[in-house]
């Protein structure tokens, strides 16, 4: 079981962020580490989801994110 982003909310944060630079920055995270996420590579981990909440606090988690049971 992994822990996803949901694309559309990542899209919408990334377009009010005005890019994936801020978005990263914002997040606490390297633009690679995004770019991963992004493009299914990898899966949010602690640091992500901790920085997405604390960014993005009109988000709670499950409007974020979900469980992939695969």
């Amino acid at each position: 079981m992994a822990i996803k982003v949901k694309m559309d909310v990542l899209e919408k944060v990334q377009a009010e962020s005005k890019g994936v630079s801020n978005l990263a920055a914002k997040i606490g995270i390297g633009r690679v580490a995004l770019w991963s996420i992004r493009t299914g590579q990898g899966n949010p981990g602690e640091t992500f989801v901790e920085g997405f909440l604390r960014a993005f606090p009109e988000y709670k988690f499950e409007d974020a994110f979900f469980l992939d049971e695969a």
